[in-house]
């Protein structure tokens, strides 16, 4: 059969097929809507001989090469609801040749249509181009931007998104969803034991086990390191129990294959109903986590649904408007310090001062730690906060050549290679101020991962600094672990101290905790001491240094006396 080609005979005479060959790099076609005729230029069976087609003589031959729907191409020129000049209205339009491979055939179509006696498309002139290549990189970038690179699930943006328009489907459809988040349990045993290598292994392994127990419908997105969030569209509370356990079960059935051996896995799952009256995906995913870490609480391999209680979604709320203004306050550098004294047993002149940390309020007034701290916690937050107060205190040392202080670090901050980065440079230029700083570490951030700690606190005395576990005894931690982490001093907590005098039972543990503490060559140091005979007491014990508001409440630390500071023993 003959190709069809324009000729000065037909509706399409003018066009100038020479700039259109240039301008579009490929063919040139004129499209008689009436008569269904299509005319190629010259080049065109060059152009369809590479996607493996004949030169399509209709615009219903090229509707069927057309992949996927047929008809879009049509529709799309025929329903286009622009109103064209002398010039025409302009169309671009993208579709994939059908072809033996997905990942070829992709042609982009621009022209314009030109209107009829009735205002409707009668003729139209375009070009056509491949855009393999183009579609290609398109494709990879979307994929970058959607898909999680290690289990090609979605990822964390791509699922929230999905998560946000299922809400508002549902609202306008009056249906339910179920929102699971799945948390694989033993990845970090896996991780340590056996390397990263063989714990990505295990990821993928879970993964394909989740996806092939999906409905049609449903999605699945990586959330986090070791959690996966689990859409479930058309679901209500029963079914949500029902599609949990089976991912439970299917994910411990059987042992999975690795490179270094086969290795348990299971899995815990929280589960939240949608939309109710959530305003957001973030605010369900919130109710989700809360769900799967009261299952993790209780057991391995559990799921447990999200309870709607009032008092926790309050609570919630509360914790969110508390970390905003966190947020705030670091911004708007609203944090400081006060300075509370750490006193000689004996002389009881000031040693060196604890360093806490103030958030002042929008309003002037300063916040209570009591709550910050807490919700700091909850949130993730503290790893801020504790750069902020490493940053104030090494300033406060720089100005004051003559003072000693403490800061404190959350458990979060052991980890943290950056605070560590920025301790070391800072020291670099000022090795003096080394010397006169200790670190803080609660007790019960120490024992979370008591190689972590070990590792951590080496890397602080390393450079100089000293080292103390913070409220010893509240935790139970055997002072073999003292010896593991070479602190310098242990401050014990305050609830034994406090009232001490009038209470035998803590007269005993605190006289003890001191024997063992200077047999170990470490000093102790009395937190909450409030009165004239538990002073006294301790020091009859061999106590080495004493802090609480009996010595001096805390004060902001640009208000710090000229107070001189005693020696080191």
């Amino acid at each position: 059969m003959n190709q069809p080609t324009m000729s000065e005979g037909t509706d399409c005479v003018g066009l100038d097929l020479a700039a259109s060959l240039n301008a579009a790099g490929e063919a040139a076609y004129c499209w008689d809507i009436s008569s269904d005729r299509l005319e190629w230029s010259a080049n065109a069976p060059s152009f369809f001989a590479a996607v493996g087609d004949a030169v399509p003589a209709s615009g219903r031959t090229l509707a069927g090469l057309i992949a996927d729907n047929a008809s879009s191409r049509h529709d799309m020129i025929m329903n286009d609801t622009a109103r064209p000049g002398p010039e025409g209205a302009v169309f671009t339009m993208q579709y994939r040749l059908k072809r033996t491979s997905p990942s070829t055939g992709w042609v982009e179509e621009t022209g314009r249509w030109f209107a009829g006696a009735d205002g409707k498309p009668a003729r139209v002139m375009g070009v056509v181009r491949a855009i393999d290549e183009r579609h290609e990189a398109e494709e990879a970038l979307r994929i970058l931007s959607e898909i999680d690179p290690l289990t090609g699930t979605l990822n964390q943006n791509r699922l929230l998104s999905l998560i946000d328009q299922e809400m508002i489907v549902s609202r306008r459809e009056k249906r339910h969803f179920a929102l699971l988040l799945a948390s694989v349990d033993n990845l970090s045993t896996i991780n340590a034991g056996l390397g990263f290598s063989i714990g990505d292994e295990a990821l993928k392994a879970v993964t394909a086990r989740l996806s092939s127990n999906l409905r049609g419908r449903d999605s699945i997105g990586r959330f986090t390191g070791n959690k996966f969030a689990i859409l479930l569209r058309q679901c209500d509370a029963s079914e949500m129990a029902i599609a949990a356990q089976r991912f439970i079960d299917v994910t411990r059935a059987q042992l999975v294959t690795t490179s270094a051996g086969p290795v348990t896995v299971s899995l815990s799952v929280g589960g939240v109903v949608g939309p109710r009256t959530i305003a957001s995906s973030r605010d369900l995913l919130a109710e989700a986590h809360e769900a799967l870490s009261e299952a993790k609480a209780k057991k391995r391999g559990l799921f447990i649904p999200f309870d709607p209680q009032a008092s926790r979604s309050q609570s919630r709320r509360a914790d969110g408007r508390v970390g905003e203004g966190l947020i705030k306050a670091l911004n708007e550098r609203r944090i400081a310090l006060a300075c509370q004294p750490i006193v000689h047993a004996g002389s009881r002149l000031p040693y060196s001062y604890e360093a806490l940390m103030r958030v002042e309020g929008e309003d002037g007034d300063t916040l209570p730690p009591g709550l910050l701290v807490p919700v700091a916690e909850r949130l993730g937050l503290c790893g801020l906060l504790d750069h902020r107060v490493l940053e104030l205190g090494l300033d406060l040392l720089a100005s004051r050549p003559d003072t000693r202080i403490s800061v404190n670090i959350s458990a979060q901050t052991t980890s943290d290679r950056e605070w560590l980065s920025i301790l070391a440079s800072r020291l670099v230029s000022r090795e003096d101020m080394a010397n006169r700083l200790v670190v803080e570490m609660t007790e019960s951030a120490a024992i979370q991962d008591i190689q972590e700690s070990v590792r951590f606190l080496e890397q602080i005395k390393s450079l100089g600094c000293r080292v103390a576990i913070d409220d010893f005894g509240a935790g139970h931690t055997s002072f073999r672990y003292l010896r593991e982490m070479k602190v310098d001093s242990v401050k014990i907590d305050g609830s034994y101290i406090s009232n001490l005098a009038n209470s035998p039972e803590n007269q005993i543990f605190v006289r003890t905790m001191i024997n063992l503490a200077r047999e170990l060559g470490i000093r102790t140091v009395a937190e909450w001491v409030g009165c004239e005979a538990d002073a006294l007491l301790l020091e009859s014990w061999g106590i080495n240094y004493m802090q609480g508001h009996f010595f001096g409440e805390a004060i902001q630390s640009d208000r710090l006396l000229e107070t001189p500071l005693a020696r080191c023993a």
